[in-house]
Parts: structure tokens; sequence; C-alpha cells
């Protein structure tokens, strides 16, 4: 709607000459971009008939210095320093062909004399032919030429007119990993699940969601029937045994002195035997529900037994609070079968449990693994012992950890490899089920030959770095660059471990190293 609209007015027509400037206006405005198309017609026109070209990259870059007494139009440098011109004077460097180990040519590695260094060449301080087999590396095509030309430019200041930085190679600690999704969690056994042996009523819960406990700590009471049942029939079971005994030893007694039939002694002392029997059974069934009886309880009178039994696995500490509540004898304790956290509790006072149910969990935080998922690609570098690194989504936890389990399938919806590491050293902010990244190494290297990431080049069949001639810097000397193979190993984002190709101390193009390349692919850029 139009503010006429709102305001209850209607539209007002446009008047005829304010139409006639609209137009006008148009037509103005665009004569400034009619008059330039115009004049690049012209220019084209004229460049057509007379031969004139648009300046090329060659011609940009150069140093705008260059006389035609001293200066080479075929590889846009002067004439005197090209070093094309003058391979008397600039020779080539020595060509010692292709290293099938390394997969370059020109191993400065193996042949010292081709670094362009000012002094002793340093060699790497780590086996990198090794470094080189720890996993799939990115090959070299042995019939790729790049590493043929010398690239020259006109001046120091034609690469810096290009953008063209240099940085030294240098040594860092690097690290060759496999990647892995992954999630911190309980090991198998440190999860236990807490079920009542008895079925029953929880009469009082003993602790909370999140409470550290010791193993045997309380967790709850049940009262229980069968508690009930199985205390009053080891009662019985004491009496009997205990009356039974006392007969025996009564004969045993009087036949020393009075004849007594040798039968009857028999049936004492299997009547004595068979209540020891049925006290054992009575025994073996408070323990299978966990309530070890002491065998001193069997030698107890009457009362102090029914005592004893009525708080049966109950702790000293709670026995007085118990006593004052109830009298009952069918309370069972549920006690904690280890020692650690409460991640989950099914319980409420007055609810009715079963055996079946599952009323809490106890994990041991102390044995939490990482649990990663490798891809198949990956899988074959995965060892037993190697080190894990885990870093969480948020919080930015980072533990570390030993390859403890591979499993011995692939997962068969993801196609992924479960590997798990147990985790040296726990931290009280770690907590199960975090999800994060986890670095499987294979190798850590504390002063891999480096260069930055920009510095390396991929043609598509080989990968390349522009090396500064060490007489680069000095005046009256040739502004050469020597194109090398090289083979990429570890990386981190920031900077590409060289395992061959290039030695410490020498110096490579880092910025405009990506020009270098497309100038010399259209062999635009110094001489082939």
């Amino acid at each position: 709607m139009n503010e006429a609209a709102k305001g209850g007015n209607p539209p007002q027509p446009m008047p005829e000459n304010g139409t006639q400037a609209s137009k006008f206006a148009a037509v103005w405005g665009a004569l400034p971009t009619l008059a330039i198309l115009v004049a690049l017609g012209g220019v084209a026109f004229w460049g057509h008939h007379t031969g004139w070209t648009l300046p090329s990259f060659d011609e940009l870059t150069a140093d705008g210095s260059e006389t035609t007494a001293d200066w080479c139009e075929a590889h846009k440098v002067p004439e005197s320093l090209c070093v094309e011109c003058n391979l008397d004077e600039y020779p080539r460097p020595a060509y010692y062909g292709w290293d099938e180990d390394y997969g370059v040519f020109n191993n400065p590695e193996r042949h010292p004399d081709l670094a362009q260094v000012n002094g002793t060449p340093q060699l790497p301080k780590y086996d990198t032919l090794a470094a080189l087999r720890v996993m799939d590396r990115q090959e070299n095509d042995p019939k790729c030429p790049l590493h043929l030309p010398r690239l020259q430019f006109a001046s120091l200041e034609a690469a810096e007119k290009m953008g063209v930085e240099f940085e030294v190679v240098s040594e860092r600690p690097m690290e060759d990993h496999v990647v892995a999704n992954a999630e911190v969690v309980y090991e198998p056994t440190a999860v236990a699940r807490v079920s009542s042996p008895v079925g029953g009523r929880v009469w009082q819960v003993r602790t909370q969601l999140g409470n550290a406990v010791a193993a045997g700590d309380v967790l709850a009471l049940i009262d229980s029937p069968g508690i009930a049942d199985a205390k009053g029939n080891y009662i019985e079971a004491v009496i009997a045994m205990q009356t039974k005994e006392e007969e025996y030893q009564t004969l045993l007694q009087v036949s020393e002195t009075v004849s007594v039939g040798r039968m009857t002694l028999v049936e004492a002392k299997s009547a004595r035997d068979g209540a020891k029997s049925r006290l054992t059974r009575t025994i073996q069934l408070l323990a299978n529900l966990g309530l070890n009886v002491p065998t001193s309880v069997s030698e107890l009178d009457p009362d102090t037994l029914n005592e004893e039994m009525r708080f049966l696995g109950i702790p000293e500490s709670l026995r007085v609070d118990i006593a004052e509540s109830t009298s009952t004898s069918s309370l069972f304790p549920l006690t904690a079968p280890q020692a650690g956290i409460v991640t989950e509790l099914n319980l409420a006072t007055g609810e009715v449990v079963d055996t079946r149910d599952v009323l809490g969990v106890v994990a041991n935080r102390e044995k939490m693994m990482v649990s990663m998922s490798v891809t198949a690609e990956h899988s074959k570098y995965v060892r037993e012992g190697l080190t894990v690194r885990f870093v969480s989504d948020v919080g930015e936890i980072t533990v570390d950890g030993v390859v403890k389990w591979i499993s011995n399938s692939v997962d068969d919806i993801s196609r992924q490899l479960e590997v798990r590491a147990t985790i040296t050293a726990i931290p009280a902010n770690l907590r199960a089920n975090t999800f994060g990244t986890a670095y499987i190494i294979l190798r850590q290297e504390p002063n891999a030959v480096v260069v930055p990431r920009s510095a390396v080049q991929w043609e598509g069949d080989c990968n390349v770095v522009f090396v500064r001639d060490k007489n680069f810097r000095k005046p009256d000397y040739p502004k050469v660059i020597h194109v090398r193979k090289v083979r990429p190993g570890a990386s981190d984002g920031e900077f590409v471990e060289l395992l061959a190709g290039v030695l410490p101390g020498e110096v490579v193009v880092s910025a405009g190293a990506g020009i270098l390349r497309g100038q010399m692919l259209a062999n635009k850029l110094g001489a082939g």
C-alpha cells in the first residue's frame, strides 16, 4: 500500500513535463557508457590494423629499465644476465635423474651439491625415507617435466611487482595421524547395572543421582517378604542343628557309662548331620542374595540370633535409625556392586520393584575409553599400542590415550571400524558420551623439514616448490628460481612437511608460488 492510499487521498497523475524530463535524464546518463564503448571499439579497430596488442605478463613484470642493447627479448631479462643465453657462464645444475626410493628428480638429500645454500648444506635430522613409508603419500609422475626449467626474473623489483615472497625451509614438530570421529565411553566392565535379587517394596532410598559411592554402600532398603522367609528358614535351621547336635553329644556322653544301642547313636548322628545340611542350604541361599552370614552367628542363643538376623547385611551406621522406625526383619540392603558414580537411579520410596528391573547404574569413571570410528581406507594403519589424542567438540578438553582394542568386523551400516583406546589420565571435567575428534598418531617428528602450505604447488601429476638461487640477492647476478619436485608428508594446516626435494636452510617462494606455476605452465615466464 502506497502513502496516498494510507492517507485516504487518491494518487495524483504524473505531470506530462515530468515524464519528458525523466526520459531526457535517462538518455543523458547513458551517454558516458556509450562514449566509452565507442572509444574502446576505436582502439580495437586501430590495434587490429596497426598490430598493437595489450602488454604481456612478462612486459608488465619487467623493471622498465631495459635497453635495446642489453635485453633478451625471448626471455624478457637483461641479455647479459640471461641464464639460457649464457649457459657457459650460468650452467644448469648437475642432473642426477630420478630417485626411485624418494620419487623425485635430483634429490638434494642424496646430492647435497644441489642445495641452494651458502655454506655446508644441512641434511634432515631424521630418516625421511622411513617417514615416507609410514602411510600412503601422494606420488610424482616420473614423466612430469616441470622440474626442468629455470625461471628468471628481470630484477628484484620485477619479483616484488609480482607479489613474490620467500620463506626459509625450516624445522618444526610435525606428526602423521589418522583422524576419526570419537566419543568418550565407559569400559564395558566399568558399568554395573543394579537389580534387586528379591522382589518387594522400596522402604528407603539412601543415595541420589550423581553421587559418588564406594563398593558396598547401601543405595536403598527393600522390604521383601522373600528376605523374611530366608532369614526365618536360617533361624529354624540353626535351632534345629543346635538341638540335634546337643542330642547327639548327650548320647555320646551317656554311652560311656550306660549301654546305648548302636542304632540309637547312628540315628542321632544322622539327624545331626541332616540338620547341618539344611543349615548349609539356608546359608547358601542368603549368600546368593548377597547376605553373608558370619560363622559365629550359628552359636548364638535364639533371642540374640533373631536380633542379629534382623539387621543382616545392614551397616552399623544405619541400624539405629532402622530400629527406631520399624521392627521388621524383612529389609534387604541394595548395595553398590563397585565404586563409582550413580549415573542412573530408578527408585522411589514405596515403589514396588521386581528382580527384572534395573534400579540403578554405577559407573567407574576411572575406567573411561575413547571409542573411535575409523574409515576403511585408514584402518590399515591402526594397531594396538598407538598413541591417541582426543579433543572434545566443546569445552576444549584434550586427553591422551593408547589403542587397546580393534574390532574384528566393520560396521554393517557405516562401513567403519571401531577402535577403542584407554585414557591415560582422566580429568575431572571429562564426561562420558562427550563427542570429539581423535587423532591416532602414527609418527611424531620434532625436527620435520617444513615449508608454508602455499609454497607447495600440485600440477596434476607432481608436487613442486620454487627454490630461490643462492646468489639471488647478489647485485648483478641473475635472479633465478629452481623448480624442484617434492614429496609432501605431514601437514598441520599452516605448514607442510617435505620428505624429499629440499633441505633445511634453502629458501622457497611462498606468496606468489601459484602465479609462478601458472606462468611456467603457460611457458611465459623465464626460459624453458
